[in-house]
């Protein structure tokens, strides 16, 4: 008496398909987890250009004030310039030496 084999040559033929269609199921659910991730990715991005632009536009739109109310150099100390000898020399010469200098 011969064995007879236990599964057909069908029977493993059909494994065999099944396995391969649950690869490429679970292929298929990667890559769209993949894709997902991708389009959040995207979306978060998108949302920060937007509010980085709007920043970028309130910027300028403080800078113009500022330039148009002549606020640039408001609150800055004065910038003392030092004399040079010559110059020195030329305003005692003219008698413009003031008192208080030292």
């Amino acid at each position: 008496m011969s064995k007879e084999p236990s599964t057909t040559n069908e029977e493993l033929g059909s494994k065999v398909k099944e396995k391969e269609e649950i690869k490429k199921k679970t292929w298929l659910e990667e890559k769209r987890a993949i894709i997902k991730e991708a389009n959040e990715a995207t979306e978060k991005l998108e949302q920060a250009n937007k509010i980085q632009e709007e920043l970028q536009e309130k910027q300028i739109d403080i800078n113009a004030e500022t330039q148009k109310g002549g606020l640039a150099d408001a609150g800055q100390a004065e910038i003392k310039k030092e004399e040079t000898p010559q110059e020195y020399k030329d305003k005692v010469m003219r008698g413009d030496l003031d008192d208080n200098a030292t």
